[in-house]
């Protein structure tokens, strides 16, 4: 399991949703990826850890809902469990999908700033 290939699908997805916003910033995926990547490092160890466990339980969860893991699944497969963790009834679901989305349109609207 690599865990960028797991941080560029959940991108992936959310590059789908927000095509405008990174339609107008232009950066480039991998950039994102790269740059989400250095801000989980920079968090401090009690947020880190778990984070890194809950983005590989939500790859790994894909295999019970969908067959495949989350970073194989086609778009459409993604979005509904992506969908299915930003409604879910737990809170640290909703937050986990909170997170990226966040981190996702806050560097894809720097970008654009720079």
């Amino acid at each position: 399991m690599s865990y960028p290939r797991i941080i560029e699908a959940i991108c992936s997805e959310l590059r789908n949703r927000y095509a405008t916003v990174d339609e107008e910033s232009g950066s480039a995926p991998a950039v994102v990826v790269a740059e989400i990547i250095e801000r989980q490092s920079a968090m401090p160890d009690y947020l880190r850890f778990p984070m890194r466990v809950l983005t590989y339980g939500f790859d790994v969860i894909g295999m019970f809902n969908g067959g495949k893991r989350f970073q194989n699944m086609n778009p459409e497969a993604r979005a509904r469990q992506l969908d299915a963790w930003k409604n879910s009834h737990f809170g640290v679901c909703r937050n986990f999908v909170r997170f990226y989305e966040s981190l996702y349109l806050l560097i894809t609207l720097q970008e654009e700033d720079s």
